[in-house]
């Protein structure tokens, strides 16, 4: 029998670091049924949510989990930043004295830069996870401190990394995910208009929530009511818009099923046909993986505008149509994208054979793969 392995995630703040960081620990408890995991993350409730969530569906492991929550909420920036990190730290280097793991395993972000630098310290080489093509700063700074990075997407430029390994985006596995492509060419013609996800709720997403209620209303576009009426339409909002979009859709006249969340976004992605979106790491490798055409409305306040060049990546793959938030005419190219896919099966097939092409299957099993082997390996 495999003696259990123990193994410390760093990062959160976001969805965007901490699904990767779920959808590994879930492939290393197939291969480890007795591990442990020690999730350093930021005190946001995003974080606290999610990992209560995968924690609840986990539960034969649930005693085996330790969420540390550090207090990286409000981080700020200069000096505020620093003597939060440095609080962090220390929190980090006392888990690591009591209960030292195996394995550590950056995943981006603020939150991660404690819990690696303390590794490091306490003499564990960590290892980093960048998901999107423009490494964030933290990994690019705490690349000199680990022993390897694993890349998600291809990085546009790469820095001197040291050893890097490029693996692909690890996905939790839920409900099964069809791997056909969208075409509604499979439905008796008029038996169900196609059916657009549009998946909000995350970073700016009011914003990119009102700007698609701008366009299926507007009397002056050409995505009207009565596109909108052979469009069927799920919207993700998230919870501090859904009670007001709701009302806008209504009010217009459009019925639109509005969720505040989405749970399980590989199902819903099943029962799209296109999908709009932003254009974060870890939703793109969803698309790829359900295999469905997209809009990318990258969000423009991006960090190193790293979603645009992640945008841009699927776009030049023919696997999505890139439509900046910014542009005077958003809501004008919005609006001719949408009615050139949801009328335009043809096209939506060729998009979504691209996205497929984009999907690194088993991600998750080879990184839980590595890691148990680096648990496994005697220290140097």
């Amino acid at each position: 029998m495999a003696k259990p392995v123990h193994i410390a995630f760093c990062g959160g703040g976001s969805g965007g670091h901490l699904t990767p960081a779920m959808a590994i620990a879930q492939a290393v408890l197939k291969e480890n049924t007795d591990a442990k995991f020690t999730f350093f993350t930021s005190d946001r409730e995003i974080d606290r949510k999610m990992l209560a969530a995968w924690t609840e569906s986990n539960s034969d492991a649930a005693n085996r989990i330790t969420i540390v929550a550090l207090p990286l909420t409000s981080s700020g920036r200069g000096l505020r930043y620093l003597a939060n990190v440095w609080k962090s730290f220390r929190q980090c280097r006392r888990h690591f004295k009591t209960d030292p793991p195996d394995v550590v395993l950056g995943m981006g972000g603020f939150a991660s830069v404690p819990g690696v630098l303390a590794a490091r310290s306490r003499g564990i080489r960590p290892l980093l996870f960048e998901a999107n093509r423009v490494p964030g700063r933290a990994n690019l700074w705490l690349r000199f401190v680990a022993t390897c990075t694993l890349t998600g997407w291809p990085v546009e430029k790469p820095p001197r990394w040291g050893l890097a390994v490029e693996c692909g985006i690890p996905l939790l596995q839920t409900n099964k995910v069809s791997t056909t492509t969208a075409t509604g060419e499979d439905r008796p013609h008029g038996e169900r208009p196609p059916t657009l996800l549009i998946l909000g709720g995350s970073q700016g997403a009011s914003a990119l929530n009102d700007l698609l209620v701008k366009t299926f209303t507007d009397a002056e576009l050409a995505v009207g009511c009565d596109d909108a009426r052979r469009v069927s339409i799920i919207h993700q909002t998230g919870s501090a818009d859904e009670s007001r979009i709701a009302a806008a859709w209504k009010q217009a006249g459009i019925t639109v099923d509005v969720r505040a969340f989405i749970a399980d976004v590989p199902a819903a992605l099943d029962t799209a046909d296109f999908v709009i979106s932003r254009a974060g790491a870890i939703t793109l490798a969803e698309i790829a993986a359900a295999g469905r055409a997209s809009i990318l409305i990258p969000l423009p306040s991006a960090k190193d505008n790293h979603q645009a060049v992640n945008a841009d990546y699927f776009q030049n793959a023919g696997a999505a149509i890139v439509i900046d938030q910014r542009a005077p005419d958003v809501t004008k190219r919005l609006a001719e994208a949408v009615k050139m896919l949801s009328q335009t099966p043809e096209r939506r097939s060729e998009m979504a054979t691209s996205a497929t092409r984009q999907h690194t299957p088993d991600v998750a099993k080879r990184i839980a793969a590595l890691l148990i082997g680096a648990a496994e390996r005697p220290s140097q």
